[in-house]
């Protein structure tokens, strides 16, 4: 009985995202080059917990559909405690920019 062998493929060589986002709204354009040399320009918006984007613009305006990628949505959810991100501070005596910025959580 001959022995079954799986192999993994990774589709990206490099990707990087550049973004813009507050705790409720954000936009990502992510650029990537795959393994097959193909450079892929994609975009997501984020609206609250609703995040919807694309792998690849040129799924949707090029008439030769032979690209791969495809589009996605996603819910993103958070339990847990809402945390007041200036510490033991009143969160009036916060600015609002400080208030809405997002940090790396402190381990």
């Amino acid at each position: 009985m001959p022995k079954k062998i799986t192999y993994t493929k990774d589709m990206n060589l490099l990707a990087v995202t550049p973004r813009w986002e507050t705790k409720s709204l954000g936009v990502y354009f992510p650029v990537q080059l795959n393994t097959q040399k193909q450079l892929w320009v994609g975009g997501a918006f984020k609206a609250g917990p609703v995040l919807f984007g694309t792998h690849n613009f040129a799924n949707i305006f090029s008439k030769n559909k032979m690209q791969a990628g495809g589009f996605y949505l996603a819910l993103t959810i958070r339990p847990g405690k809402k945390n007041n991100q200036a510490g033991n501070q009143s969160s009036d005596k916060v600015s609002k920019k400080v208030n809405r910025s997002l940090q790396c959580p402190r381990f």
